[in-house]
């Protein structure tokens, strides 16, 4: 696959003879391939990956993993956690409270949206924030080792920002400002991130994976 369509990409095809050699120097190990870049190694099935049929797997030795967490979830570090009764309504309370309390204005928000909108020409947002919609996108992703869960949560927020244009009259020592900026636009934004929660002592321990998005 890393050279279908005339393409000549070697560093895969360097990838995949390294993991083949060694998984043929070492006949009695299982043998882990873990990448995000399934569309050159793997076929995706109902949420589920393989090689490419023509990826000698060694008799199923080489197993293709789309990423880190999955590989945890395999050797089983992280194990898939069911809630029980009312658990999850309780937990999503506590770290919907926790968000907005010490995590919404703190620099883990704040380095994600100043690249968000870094990236989409746009400049300031606003401090007032209010959470909707606050949910478990996916109750199957929620996993756990002996000491804290991870929860995938996604949620709604009110952003106020700015658009920062360049402006057509802007001549050099005109004095003019070089850029023009809006007014306050106030809109609605989509979050997601990957919460780990410590169960014992009810409370965050680390936010990963920050995704921000246009609703």
């Amino acid at each position: 696959m890393p050279f279908r369509d005339n393409k000549k990409e070697f560093k895969d095809a360097l990838i995949w003879e390294t993991i083949y050699e060694y998984a043929k120097l070492n006949p009695d190990e299982k043998v882990y391939f873990v990448s995000k870049n399934h569309k050159d190694f793997a076929v995706e099935d109902e949420g589920k990956y393989k090689l490419h049929d023509h990826f000698d797997n060694l008799n199923d030795r080489i197993k293709y993993i789309n990423g880190l967490k999955d590989f945890l979830v395999e050797i089983n570090h992280l194990k898939v956690h069911h809630f029980d009764f009312n658990e999850e309504s309780e937990i999503l309370k506590l770290i919907r409270t926790e968000l907005l309390q010490n995590y919404i204005h703190s620099p883990i928000f704040d380095g994600e949206m100043y690249v968000f909108f870094s990236n989409h020409n746009f400049d300031g947002w606003g401090s007032n924030y209010d959470i909707y919609e606050f949910v478990i996108p996916d109750r199957s992703r929620v996993l756990e080792t002996d000491d804290f869960f991870y929860i995938p949560i996604s949620f709604i927020a009110d952003i106020v920002y700015s658009v920062e244009t360049t402006n057509p009259t802007y001549e050099h020592w005109s004095g003019d400002a070089e850029f023009i900026q809006s007014e306050g636009i106030e809109e609605q934004f989509g979050f997601e991130c990957l919460v780990k929660y410590d169960p014992k002592e009810k409370k965050i321990i680390d936010l990963e994976e920050n995704i921000i998005s246009f609703i």
